[in-house]
């Protein structure tokens, strides 16, 4: 090997020692990311033939087939959010184990890619159909209105029962898949643009929403919001600069890339 490859190869080696995560802070950030829960592949009816009580756009059922993926178990806490990012936005910071809040789908790609650098993992923001999908329950899934029953004080955080604050994650019941909170508490952000549903063949199979917008999806209701916002098939919108006291985020984790090492 000439000198020059030479040293430029231990430079490499040396880059990649330095800016890679280190064991402790990984393992610290993975445990305050919680439990990913295996959602299984199948088909199911997106959307509800009701109205959306806002008036807004496209909740025509229509049915779509999912591979398997992971989501996080209960929302991102202001912990884990913290640790990554070094600051808190959210505007409650009262209690453990809170979801992070305040923060814009920008920030959230931020904090993803910073997060997947820290880590070596591969997190990102569901798509809203694996978002509802998830909320429904899967292939476990059933009609009930709210993620894991049609009593929404069982499951969720809404204006009637969560005296105008928000709560710790997982507190109340999960739904049959062992997610929680997918109903009320927090809002949290899609990765799609917001859009009217698309039906046809090519977005039968993970749809991933409209190829361009300028408003981003969050999905879920809130503990602000009325238990009928709080439905999985309930669909809201808003600028992706935008930051909420209601918003929050939960996160897919995806395989690492082909012969990345952990």
């Amino acid at each position: 090997m000439k000198p020059s490859v030479c040293l430029i190869t231990i430079g490499l080696a040396l880059f990649m020692a330095c800016n890679s995560p280190s064991k402790p802070q990984r393992e610290k950030i993975e445990a305050l990311l919680g439990d990913f829960v295996f959602v299984e592949g199948g088909a199911f009816v997106m959307g509800d033939s009701i109205n959306d009580p806002n008036g807004h756009i496209s909740h025509v059922p229509h049915e779509v087939r999912m591979d398997g993926f992971h989501m996080q178990s209960k929302e991102t806490t202001q912990d884990v959010y913290s640790l990554v990012m070094g600051e808190n936005p959210s505007a409650d910071q009262s209690w453990k184990d809170l979801p992070v809040s305040e923060v814009s789908w920008n920030d959230c790609m931020i904090f993803l890619e910073k997060l997947n650098s820290l880590t070596g993992g591969n997190y990102r923001l569901p798509t809203e159909a694996e978002w509802e999908y998830a909320a429904r329950g899967g292939a476990l899934g059933s009609n009930q209105l709210f993620s894991g029953s049609n009593d929404p004080d069982s499951v969720a955080w809404h204006r009637g029962n969560s005296k105008g604050r928000i709560q710790p994650v997982g507190l109340l019941k999960p739904n049959s898949l062992g997610i929680y909170d997918m109903s009320g508490n927090a809002w949290e952000w899609c990765s799609d643009f917001y859009g009217d549903y698309r039906t046809d063949s090519s977005q039968r199979h993970n749809p991933v929403g409209i190829d361009y917008g300028v408003m981003k999806v969050f999905r879920g209701g809130s503990f602000g919001d009325s238990a009928r916002y709080c439905k999985t098939s309930s669909r809201f919108y808003t600028d992706p600069l935008l930051r909420y006291p209601s918003i929050g985020m939960r996160l897919v984790k995806d395989k690492a890339p082909s012969g990345q090492n952990r």
